[in-house]
């Protein structure tokens, strides 16, 4: 997978500048959409770089020193940053493509990728409350798997993560183009993709 989401910043900033703008609200939503996907793939390519070198580092080579689970916890916290970016960008353009309606990508219970990663991403940002609560967890709340990612009530795979970041690039493609998606909002077109991404 390459970082297709790359340089969209700059593009949206340009034609937004120089050509045609959304309305001031729908603007900054997409700005949001734009820098969280971006973040999300660069991280994707960090954390991919570094778990490869952990697992010829201490897997395949044996190797044990003291560092082991400080490089470990490094890759975990990359992912993540992956799984909170990922989550928020859908949320992000699911207020941008239907803003007052509150109409959501997943719905609890459904067992889709997104309402997977939305459980990894509470785990990852409320471990305090669930820990001063007393519920009984591990020592951290979500972990590496050889396949993806996991919690106590989830997990997610590295190659439905990847997925998910493939969705997010076509979409930020699209929407970093202003002057293309006005246009298409007058002909129809707009409204076809907007039923697209309601059913991610």
């Amino acid at each position: 997978m390459t970082n297709t989401a790359h340089g969209l910043i700059h593009q949206f900033v340009m034609l937004s500048s120089f050509t045609a703008k959304y309305p001031d609200k729908l603007h900054k939503f997409a700005l949001v959409f734009l820098r969280k996907t971006e973040t999300a793939f660069q991280e994707y390519f960090f954390a991919i770089a570094d778990l490869s070198n952990y697992v010829k580092q201490y897997i395949l080579c044996n190797d044990n020193p003291a560092d082991q689970l400080s490089d470990y916890f490094k890759i975990l916290h990359r992912f993540e940053i992956i799984i909170s970016q990922i989550y928020q960008s859908y949320m992000v353009l699911q207020y941008f493509l239907v803003l007052e309606k509150h109409e959501r990508f997943w719905s609890k219970g459904d067992g889709s990728s997104l309402e997977r990663v939305n459980i990894l991403y509470n785990y990852a940002k409320h471990a305090e409350d669930k820990i001063a609560k007393g519920l009984e967890l591990p020592g951290y709340q979500i972990w590496l798997t050889n396949s993806g990612i996991s919690c106590e009530e989830n997990s997610i795979s590295f190659e439905e993560i990847s997925e998910l970041l493939i969705d997010l690039a076509d979409n930020a493609k699209y929407y970093s183009n202003p002057p293309k998606v006005i246009k298409e909002s007058q002909d129809g077109t707009y409204d076809q993709r907007m039923n697209k991404n309601n059913n991610v």
